[in-house]
């Protein structure tokens, strides 16, 4: 994954973001030399946030959202690193 500046990303934003979609590039953001934000593409269509009308409605939808996760799942990645990751990053 690159590493890119706040100060850089502002300079070169249009490129970055075009890289990001047509390439699949990911990268994370620094500020001071510290990570602040992740770019990365968007894969998945947006699911529907429709409230649900019914409790087994519900369900459905977390359900969903539930195998939408795990299709995207990187492989070999562990939920803990994911989560040291984003409370790094925060």
């Amino acid at each position: 994954m690159h590493q890119i500046a706040l100060h850089l990303l502002h300079d070169r934003t249009t490129e970055i973001l075009r890289e990001v979609r047509e390439e699949k590039t990911e990268y994370v953001v620094t500020q001071e030399g510290r990570p602040i934000a992740r770019l990365s593409p968007m894969t998945a269509k947006p699911l529907p946030v429709a409230p649900a009308t019914s409790e087994q409605e519900g369900w459905t939808h977390y359900a969903e959202i539930a195998e939408t996760v795990r299709q995207a799942w990187p492989d070999g990645q562990r939920t803990q690193d994911v989560l040291d990751e984003v409370r790094v990053s925060v």
